[in-house]
């Protein structure tokens, strides 16, 4: 599943975030400095979005350019007949663009582009400035379908869409 390892808060020290399988919310561990961690999903608000979703891409980044490290979350059920099982679980599940406002995070995808509309099976992701513009960019891997690039438009202040969907 999906995990990745940056100093989200800006205290110099590296936290972990993890995603699960549906009906176990993803974990943001804040380090304590100490050698242990605290796991801040709920009071962060990520908790509450993630919980009925499966994490396979996870990766932070600065989308907006504001210093405070974002989270782009690639989501999709492992099991392809989970319909089946739980009325309240798909395959198919969307991206979620989550906005470091340096305090929690705010879910804004539904202000990131026309992929955000949708679900997919994703399977994982990369980063990487695509088309050299100085923004970067997300290639989103999706189970048994073409893979889905994400340009960052950079203009979320002018135009409030963070992603075109190519």
């Amino acid at each position: 599943m999906g995990v990745d390892s940056v100093d989200y808060d800006q205290d110099g020290w590296q936290d972990l975030f993890v995603a699960n399988v549906d009906q176990e919310m993803y974990s943001l561990y804040h380090n304590n400095h100490d050698l242990t961690f605290d796991d801040m999903a709920i009071p962060l608000g990520i908790g509450r979005l993630t919980r009925l979703m499966s994490g396979w891409g996870v990766k932070f980044f600065d989308y907006d350019n504001d210093g405070n490290l974002d989270l782009f979350l690639a989501n999709g059920h492992p099991d392809d007949k989970v319909e089946n099982i739980r009325r309240m679980s798909s395959t198919k599940e969307p991206f979620l663009l989550l906005h470091n406002n340096g305090k929690g995070f705010d879910d804004v995808s539904f202000r990131a582009g026309p992929a955000f509309k949708q679900a997919f099976a994703a399977r994982g992701l990369a980063l990487g400035d695509f088309d050299n513009d100085g923004a970067i960019d997300v290639l989103v891997a999706v189970n048994n379908g073409a893979p889905v690039l994400l340009k960052n438009a950079l203009r979320a202040a002018i135009t409030g869409l963070a992603y075109d969907w190519w």
